[in-house]
């Protein structure tokens, strides 16, 4: 007797059934810790926009406006990390740079210069045979690749601890963001303004093997920065998509990450006696593809 004949009929009478395949659940692992001695090559592109309007009793000031543009490349070798695995110094060789200052060319070091970039007291300081590069390719620099220390980890941030399901979404650990914002930043964040989270959206071929794509976006309902004397904040806020390519595989290193921030400020009061108003808006994006030997 063959099954076969019978399977139709039992199938619809709910006598035989088959167990669904359960949906593949995966490891979250945002941070990939990297050793000294450790090349990688980076392509990346960026912009930073900033805007502000100041209205001084019935006059208006002339909006002052500041943008740069950079795309980079380089190989990247890591010379010092932090005890999370953090690279904390790097040496950029074979550089390629081009960038743009309020829309016009702007030079930033002839391609093939050997720069070392160092993150320390906050923030990454370059250098080109041993001295300071000029502030104004620094601030280029800047827009494209910068280095950051253990105070932001992205996985007590963004991450989770429970594995995920494409399409599944976790939300930010608000406590861990704001300590690490008030940490980095110095100015004071609270986990109540703070809000948002990341979806996994696919897994897809990657350098490698299998990677996740993750996207998220991130809220900052209030902050106080420090004003001139007369002046006070009425509004503080910034809003972020992030993302990103992570490779199934914790000990592979990150495929591609991407961000884009905009952050507005306005605050009102007076100054020896003049009334002032000042609206601040800025816009940051950058993304940042990595490929390794």
């Amino acid at each position: 007797m063959r099954l076969s004949i019978f399977l139709p009929a039992l199938v619809g009478f709910g006598l035989l059934s088959l167990p669904a395949a359960a949906a593949e659940d995966y490891l979250i692992k945002l941070d990939r810790p990297m050793k000294v001695g450790d090349r990688y090559r980076v392509v990346t592109k960026g912009s930073q926009v900033q805007v502000s309007n100041v209205r001084a009793g019935d006059k208006v000031i002339p909006e002052q406006r500041q943008a740069r543009e950079v795309e980079f490349e380089a190989a990247v070798e890591v010379l010092a990390v932090s005890p999370k695995g953090k690279p904390q110094k790097v040496r950029l060789t074979e550089t390629k740079v081009s960038a743009k200052a309020d829309g016009k060319p702007a030079e930033v070091f002839p391609d093939g210069t050997a720069i070392e970039a160092e993150y320390t007291t906050k923030k990454t300081v370059y250098t080109r045979d041993g001295k300071p590069l000029e502030d104004k390719a620094g601030k280029l620099l800047a827009v494209v690749f910068r280095l950051s220390g253990d105070e932001s980890p992205d996985d007590t941030m963004f991450g989770t601890t429970e594995r995920k399901q494409v399409g599944q979404r976790w939300n930010l650990n608000a406590e861990a963001a704001a300590a690490a914002l008030s940490s980095s930043t110095g100015t004071k964040f609270e986990a109540k303004d703070l809000q948002g989270g990341c979806t996994l959206e696919a897994v897809v071929p990657g350098a490698g093997g299998p990677a996740l794509r993750i996207a998220g976006d991130f809220l900052i309902n209030s902050f106080q920065v420090p004003l001139p004397n007369g002046l006070r904040m009425r509004k503080g806020r910034v809003t972020s998509k992030i993302g990103g390519l992570f490779p199934v595989d914790p000990a592979k290193g990150v495929l591609q990450q991407n961000i884009s921030t905009i952050t507005e400020i306005e605050a009102d009061g007076t100054n020896n006696g003049v009334p002032l108003d000042v609206v601040n808006r800025g816009e940051e994006s950058r993304e940042v593809r990595y490929s390794y030997p």
